[in-house]
């Protein structure tokens, strides 16, 4: 073993003396140079490139956050906590969070009383809430119904004037029937309702003000509120309540 070893050397030793002062030497070394630049590259130079950019792509992404976190910051700053305490209240009153009953049977009295009509009688059918029939076409599939039938006293005119008034009060509804004679009518309505949809905040989406359609369509709604609600709205948002911040 000791004798292969020494006989390589000696070969090894042979040719470095034999070329050392010829092109092939300088040849062999600029190919040796070469073949160490290339692995020292992928193997060292190359990693840390990809390092930094991942580096750099993860401040980038990080600053973009911050960015909207402290933009989510500053609208949240510059809210007008009294109207949107108000927006919400008017928005969960036109869509109660469940079958609320009470404003149901106060939206038919004050319609009643504002078309100079007599409520005769009235029937609630709650149905299924996950039922598909109990949706009405051309509305949004997650609301669930409160049908309700109403028989009313007047004349013709004064039913105009009560199914125009019960449309356009808190909570919504849709009269999809009326079917009268000389005595009374009765009229069939459905009242609806809506529960909260599950919200997950996420720390990089941006906060966004109400459109001006849904602004308008919400101010439209507020007009549509009981008095003495929109008189609670302005109670709490001065403190006595419990407002949203």
């Amino acid at each position: 073993m000791n004798e292969d070893i020494s006989i390589s050397q000696n070969s090894l030793r042979l040719l470095y003396y034999r070329y050392k002062d010829t092109s092939y030497y300088v040849l062999a070394t600029l190919l040796f140079i070469i073949i160490a630049s290339i692995g020292i590259f992928f193997q060292v130079v190359l990693p840390q490139l990809q390092n930094w950019f991942s580096i750099s792509d993860e401040v980038v992404a990080t600053r973009g956050r911050i960015g909207v976190i402290n933009r989510n910051i500053s609208f949240l700053n510059n809210v007008d906590k009294s109207l949107l305490n108000k927006q919400v209240n008017t928005a969960t009153t036109a869509l109660p969070l469940e079958k609320n009953f009470g404003a149901i049977v106060g939206a038919l009295s004050d319609a009643a009383v504002q078309s100079g009509v007599s409520l005769d009688d009235y029937t609630f059918q709650v149905g299924n809430i996950a039922s598909v029939s109990g949706q009405q076409v051309g509305i949004e599939k997650d609301l669930s119904t409160v049908k309700l039938s109403v028989t009313i006293n007047g004349g013709p005119d004064a039913v105009g004037i009560f199914i125009k008034n019960i449309e356009e009060k808190l909570p919504l509804s849709e009269v999809t029937d009326v079917d009268g004679d000389v005595a009374s009518t009765t009229i069939t309505l459905q009242f609806y309702q809506k529960e909260f949809p599950h919200i997950t905040f996420k720390d990089d989406q941006p906060l966004l003000p109400l459109s001006d359609k849904n602004a308008a369509l919400l101010h439209k709604l507020g007009d549509w509120q009981p008095q003495e609600q929109q008189a609670d709205v302005g109670s709490e948002a001065s403190g006595s309540g419990i407002p949203l911040f």
